[in-house]
């Protein structure tokens, strides 16, 4: 085949819109992506969109819940040396609710199928994490959109299911609300190291090791000077 003919059918390709009632979710190429401490995330992170059962709502306050509730739509493959995710997930109609659908055309080293099924009126959230355990290095980024436009307002309708449905977009640039980390020059609750001035996502740490308070410490320092005391009074007088 020609160049020019081939140039052509690269751009037509590039044009042809993404398949029907999908979200097309993820970050831009060279996001600034960091962690806690203000390093560019690396290839330990990973990167889901998905719901959480139940009408449970995620917060800092019950973090320890969020892996029993939590129900994935789609992971994206994330490329470190480029600093950006992009997925595009399909969902299809399974009754009054949703399922997802494996796209044949993006999804050949992904899960063959998805045994979770997502009810019309769930919040849809960006998680980035580089471990699911509760444990001191664990740096969590949990984001979504509350808007009021299709793009902005992530939250699952039963229209989503039709294969009409308009693609939605429903990346880091339309999110605006992060319960956990950082979104877009702002942060949310968690522990942080290292302060960007500038930024789309940043990690924080959510299970630190939690500072002893100005009781713990004096109830310490009581017990310490009780046992001096007593050492001392044990002592045998000299003759």
């Amino acid at each position: 085949m020609k160049p020019a003919n081939l140039s052509f059918l690269m751009l037509g390709t590039l044009a042809l819109p993404c398949p029907a009632g999908s979200i097309d979710w993820g970050t831009a190429v060279l996001d600034t992506l960091y962690d806690s401490g203000g390093s560019f995330l690396t290839a330990d992170y990973q990167f889901e969109l998905g719901t959480f059962a139940d009408g449970f709502v995620p917060t800092d306050v019950n973090l320890h819940e969020w892996v029993s509730h939590w129900k994935v739509i789609e992971p994206g493959d994330y490329n470190a040396p480029m600093r950006y995710v992009t997925e595009n997930s399909i969902l299809t109609s399974s009754g009054s609710n949703l399922i997802w659908e494996r796209d044949q055309t993006g999804d050949e080293t992904g899960p063959l199928s998805n045994s979770n099924v997502f009810l019309p009126g769930e919040q849809v959230y960006f998680w980035a994490f580089n471990s699911k355990a509760t444990e001191v290095t664990t740096q969590w980024a949990l984001v979504t959109g509350d808007g009021s436009t299709p793009n902005t307002g992530w939250t699952l309708t039963s229209a989503l299911g039709d294969p009409l449905a308009t693609t939605l977009q429903w990346r880091l640039s339309n999110a605006d609300t992060a319960v956990v980390g950082g979104l877009n020059d702002s942060r949310s609750s968690g522990e942080y190291t290292g302060l960007p001035g500038s930024f789309t996502l940043q990690t924080a740490l959510v299970f630190p090791i939690p500072e002893p308070n100005s009781t713990l410490l004096l109830t310490a320092a009581s017990l310490l000077v009780g046992r001096r005391q007593r050492q001392q009074h044990c002592q045998p007088h000299p003759c």
